[in-house]
């Protein structure tokens, strides 16, 4: 127990940044806090997206709670120790009261831990409607069911008196003539989750439900769509009636809305007057009851003619309409359930605060709207269906409530064996068995008759199971905070797959449809997208299938429209798709044997694409290659984008260009776009990262078996390519002919040089660094100067070996050594572990020694101790996980875009980072595409508060839990001395070692806001275009906010094919792979850089420098504000100052003039230009 409330001590330390933002918001305005929601949404976007970030308020409330979160036996022992310092004369604490004591044994037994207790009730508490506002709802309803009850019905509306407003009903192939007579509604009742108090805030929605007279029906009307339209013809009624009333809010004018997705059964959106401006009232009409025979709308009926549908067909046997049925069915049976809810609700108020939690879950996850939702009102009966079987109790917490809700989804199967709540009944088994085959998910009502989830595909349900199941392994992981992955975070569609297709076209959407079977069209009367939907759903199970462990549909949410205009029903088409690992990327499909019945099936849905094949397990069976065995593992995570877009051609004779598919459009920015070898296939660089490993492995074998004074312990590469994070891997050449030799020259040495007129850089090669690690011995000395010398003896050993007995070409120097082997530059250094120690050690005056870090052995440590240990971690990660290495690589080429280069944003960090996100990934899956995954790393910049939020990389689970106490409470204690991004491994606890330099708050602060809006343009924009083209604009650098811009010559920039924009037209193909023994070209040589860190040096206390290392032509120049301060006079600050007068005084100011000089002389020969941003009075060019 004292383990679990140090964890929950850990984090009680205040909310975030943009949860005090948010909170200072809805303080200043008191109508949003006080109006809350319900099951649907009804305002604008903004409030949509306002509706759960409130929710993340919930942290900066924990405080006065912290006398909670102490277990019993503390408090015990607290009260002891008061009591002793009182005798003592100390200040006394009194003991616990019994109401305390009460409380924390009942948050010990029914709840996860003290702190999540805290949670839930302040979650509740947050989207709970106030006592005021129901009191002020529950008047204004009353006005309102008094009009709808006492209309005059001397003056009865006609067809006529409609011609204003529309009738909300789609497009049917036949239209439909009927006399309808308006009369006053039977009954007016409140219904629904407010009614039932498991409503959502803090927008509120009140479902009022409209009985129709019986005499306004006939037997025959649930027939052929007739109901329906008659029900749409009493709420277009309604609408008249209710136009210009003084309840209600005439300004946002009445709307239409189709609540469930149903083009057949649309609602009226009410906005009442006064206080109540942001409350939302949902008008139904549901027909009487008795209007129809429940037995003639049984799933095995048919209402529904085909007669009626095509003309001029002969009589044939009509097929059952099981989902037009239900939906005249859930009319009819509403009271019934919401009698049922009532009753069991009915003061338990635990129950009711599950619902809302399991609501709140729902929503997050974008599950609840839309049709076919896991709505608030399926969430709401599955947790009575429980409680009436059983398996629920009134005793229990919420928490536990909400847990068992989970398990039972997670366990049970809908698709296969459904639930009833009429459980009274005794054909219940059998009742069951008949609604299975006509529904793909079956939750009877209390009546028996009506499916709660008719409108639910399998698809959803089976998400909904994922889950839960997910949802249940958070709570048992005590690595994460559950609450927070469970409830806060939300979860946009195109963050949760890998591959995303959609259909936005109309036309293309009703060609689709009609590939949908006759009965099809006919029980799903007017549903054109649903029908489109099902189409595309089948074929790609049976064409990718076995390649996807998840294939969802996106449910789109409601839509508002206004009374006095149509509506096309008709939504876009979205499915996502998520990889399996283990088949997706395979390049062949394999099928059946030659001889077996099912090779016909299969010659008939591949077409040309099938083709015999002999397998290795000497089989011949029909199959269907899709690429070589040898190509990228780029190109294989696109096979079933390739299978999918085959198919919708073949099948359904769709277009590339009429469907948005999502998948690899942003890794176009990491692939090499003018040198690659000879026969090479680069892709997203993993190919080239291998080549790299292969002969780095080599390498590492043959420097093992050197004959040196000392045995090798260990060789370790340390370079980004090593766990496939180098955005742009080196490549494999004879020599750097790629500039035709014009400023290279051949001399006697191992290496090429550079000739004396330089007009333009080499390509850049960086080093692949390697560490050799050497056994312990007692010779070696323990001065450091010594230490360094003997080091560098034994690179001249290695080196001399390597050639000698290797043939290899080496460069020596006293540091390190330069090996060319198989067309790489390796850079291979010798460790001594001891010196890091050594560069520790002080000693004191009276001849002590003390150990303390300095900046030279904290640098040492870093590239010699746990860069290593790091480099093994990150490379297993990579070989689990084949998305993160591409994945890292585009956020650092982001990062780069926007001129955060390593010396603002160390490399080392975003590659933790992203380890991060997948090592902890939930609410999440571990995704395949890097796409996905980029999209979580800006999510990660943009939404996390680092000063209170520290970041804990856990390699293969080895920090306990303990460990990670240990971390939070190191991080909470020393928050003012430690970096702003705190990144703690199992190899640095401490979190300071990669981040002690960099990144700086202010970067930090920068970095989320841009991040925020990359992220809303990619999950808006682009998810609607799809074009690759439409995303590369936030890889561009908002250079507005820069003083100076520092233009170089694009010829000195060894980078610069790696620019976004980089014109390849002129550049040749290819290059030359080596074939034997080769000279070292120039390594590690990129003057741009070398010019960079000499601004930083020199001029680093007036000024940060942006610049984009990977083909950037331009460095961004932003004045620090002290720079801009006026100083006394002094001769030690005249540096890049000039003295002004101002009275008697005499001051020293920035001189912009000679600063702007000093930039040009320092880069003279590769700076172009220099100019002031033109905020400033003056324009310069130098």
């Amino acid at each position: 127990m004292p383990v679990e409330i140090n964890a929950m001590e850990d984090n009680l330390d205040g909310s975030s940044l943009e949860e005090d933002v948010l909170k200072s918001k809805s303080d200043n305005s008191e109508e949003c806090d006080d109006l809350p929601d319900d099951d649907d949404e009804f305002s604008d976007d903004d409030e949509k997206n306002n509706v759960f970030e409130n929710l993340q308020s919930i942290e900066s409330k924990k405080r006065k709670h912290k006398m909670e979160e102490r277990s019993i036996e503390n408090i015990l022992d607290e009260s002891q120790r008061s009591r002793k310092r009182k005798k003592e004369g100390h200040v006394s604490i009194l003991p616990p009261t019994a109401e305390e004591m009460t409380r924390l044994r009942e948050s010990e037994n029914l709840f996860h831990s003290n702190l999540f207790r805290l949670q839930i009730e302040e979650i509740i508490k947050e989207v709970k409607p106030k006592q005021s506002e129901r009191k002020s709802i529950k008047q204004w309803l009353e006005k309102f069911v008094k009009f709808l009850m006492n209309v005059d019905e001397s003056t009865l509306l006609t067809v006529e008196s409609l011609e204003d407003y529309q009738v909300p009903f789609c497009e049917l192939p036949k239209k439909l003539k009927i006399d309808f007579d308006f009369l006053k509604p039977a009954s007016v009742d409140v219904q629904g989750s407010y009614k039932a108090g498991c409503c959502l805030g803090p927008s509120l929605v009140v479902d009022v439900f409209v009985t129709m007279p019986r005499q306004c029906l006939s037997k025959t009307d649930r027939f052929n769509g007739l109901y329906h339209f008659k029900r749409a013809m009493y709420l277009a009624y309604l609408t008249k009636l209710l136009d210009g009333n003084e309840l209600l809010d005439n300004d946002k004018g009445l709307e239409y809305c189709n609540k469930f997705g149903d083009p057949l059964k649309s609602v009226l959106l009410i906005h009442p007057m006064g206080r109540l401006r942001r409350v939302g009232v949902f008008l139904h009409v549901i027909p009487e009851e008795g209007s129809f025979k429940l037995i003639n709308l049984s799933p095995d009926k048919n209402n529904v003619k085909t007669s009626w549908w095509i003309e001029n067909t002969e009589p044939a046997v009509e097929t059952p309409t099981p989902h037009y049925n239900n939906s005249i069915l859930e009319d009819m049976v509403v009271s019934k359930n919401e009698t049922l809810r009532s009753e069991i609700l009915e003061g338990n108020q635990n129950l009711k605060d599950a619902i809302t939690l399991l609501r709140v879950w729902l929503r997050q996850r974008q599950l609840d709207k839309g049709y076919g939702s896991f709505d608030g009102y399926i969430t709401c009966m599955l947790v009575i269906s429980l409680f009436i079987s059983r398996k629920l109790n009134s005793f229990m917490s919420s928490y536990q409530i909400v847990r068992n809700v989970w398990i039972t989804l997670a366990q049970t199967d809908w698709s296969k064996k459904g639930i009833s709540l009429c459980i009274d009944s005794d054909d219940v088994k059998e009742n069951l068995e008949i609604f299975h085959k006509y529904f793909e998910v079956v939750f009877l009502d209390v009546t028996g008759h009506c499916n709660l989830t008719a409108r639910m595909s399998k698809l959803t349900y089976m998400q909904v199971k994922q889950e839960s199941s997910l949802a249940l392994q958070c709570l048992d992981n005590p690595h994460m905070n559950s609450f927070h992955a469970l409830f806060i975070t939300p979860m946009p569609f195109i963050r949760q797959y890998d591959h995303i297709i959609s259909i936005k076209k109309l036309k293309t959407i009703q060609e689709v449809s009609k590939n949908s079977s006759m009965e099809n069209q006919l029980d799903h009367l007017g549903n054109t997208t649903l029908l489109a939907t099902q189409v595309v759903q089948k074929l790609l199970e049976h064409g990718v299938g076995h390649r996807l462990s998840t294939l969802t549909m996106k449910l789109e949410p409601p839509v508002c429209w206004s009374v006095k205009h149509t509506f096309n029903y008709i939504n876009s088409i979205t499915l996502g798709m998520r990889l399996n690992v283990d088949t997706a990327l395979s390049v062949i499909d394999k099928g059946p044997e030659a001889n077996l019945p099912e090779a016909t099936e299969f010659r008939e849905f591949w077409g040309d694409k099938s083709e015999l094949r002999r397998f290795k397990d000497g089989t011949v069976c029909e199959a269907v290659v899709w690429a070589n065995s040898e190509v990228s593992i780029a190109r294989r995570r696109l096979i079933v984008k390739d299978i999918v877009l085959f198919l919708l051609k073949k099948k359904l004779h769709l277009k590339e260009s009429s469907v948005i598919y999502l998948a690899d459009q942003l890794e176009e920015l990491i692939k090499e776009k003018s040198l690659i070898p000879d026969g090479f296939e680069y892709g997203t660089g993993e190919e080239a990262g291998r080549q790299i490993i292969e002969s780095y492995n080599r390498l590492a074998t043959q420097i093992r078996d050197l004959s040196l004074p000392l045995d090798i312990s260990s060789v370790q590469c340390t370079s980004p390519v090593f766990w496939f994070c180098s955005v742009f891997p080196p490549l494999a050449c004879e020599k750097d002919n790629r500039f035709n030799d014009t400023i290279l020259t051949e001399s006697d040495k191992p290496c090429l040089m550079l000739k004396e007129k330089l007009f333009k850089a080499p390509k850049y090669i960086p080093p692949i660094e390697v560490i050799i690690k050497l056994g312990l011995s007692r010779n070696w000395p323990e001065d450091i100067e010594a230490i360094r010398r003997v080091k560098a003896a034994f690179n001249i050993q290695i080196g001399k070996e390597l050639s000698e007995k290797l043939n290899l070409e080496t460069q020596v120097f006293p540091n390190y050594v330069n090996v060319a082997k198989d067309g790489f530059v390796f850079r291979v250094s010798v460790a001594y572990e001891r010196e890091v120690i050594l560069l520790k050690e002080i000693k004191t005056p009276d001849g002590k020694k003390m150990y303390r870090d300095t900046t030279e052995s904290i640098k040492l440590e870093k590239s010699t101790v746990i860069l290593p240990k790091l480099s093994g971690a990150l490379s297993g990660l990579s070989q689990q996980c084949i998305g993160y290495g591409p994945a890292t690589c585009l956020a650092k080429r982001w990062l780069n875009a926007q001129l955060f280069n390593g010396s603002l944003f160390p490399d080392i960090v975003a590659d933790l980072l992203m380890a991060y996100i997948f090592l902890l990934p939930e609410p999440y899956r571990v995704l395949i595409q890097p796409q996905a995954a980029f999209l979580h790393f800006l999510n990660l910049l943009a939404n996390t508060n680092f000063h209170l939020e520290p970041i804990i990389v856990s390699f293969n689970n080895d920090l306990k839990r303990e460990d990670i106490l240990e971390i939070e409470t190191y991080f909470r204690n020393q928050r003012s001395t430690i970096p702003p991004l705190f990144i703690a491994t199992q190899y640095d606890k401490t979190g300071s070692v990669w981040t002690k330099q960099a990144p700086l708050l202010p970067v930090l602060a920068w970095l989320a806001k841009v991040a925020a809006e990359s992220l809303l343009n990619l999950e808006s924009e682009f998810f609607f275009s799809g074009r690759s083209l439409s995303c590369k604009v936030i890889f561009r650098p908002p250079l507005h906010i820069f003083d100076v811009y520092i233009w170089l010559r694009p010829l000195m920039c060894p980078q610069r094919t790696y620019k976004v924009d980089f014109n390849n037209e002129k550049m040749p193909k290819s290059i030359k792979a080596p074939q034997d023994k080769f000279k070292i070209p120039i390594v590690d040589f990129d003057p741009v850089q070398k010019y960079i860190s000499e601004l930083r040096d020199h001029y680093g206390e007036f000024a940060l420098f942006f610049h984009d290392t990977y083909g950037g032509n331009v460095i961004g120049v932003l004045l620090k504000p002290s720079a801009l301060e006026k100083h006394e006079f002094k001769v030690s600050q005249m540096n890049c100052r000039k003295p002004i007068v101002e009275g008697d005084s005499t001051y020293l100011a920035l001189n912009m003039e000679a600063l702007m000089a000093d930039f040009y002389i320092l880069g003279k020969g590769l700076v172009q230009v220099v100019k002031l941003n033109t905020k400033h009075e003056l324009r310069w060019s130098i």
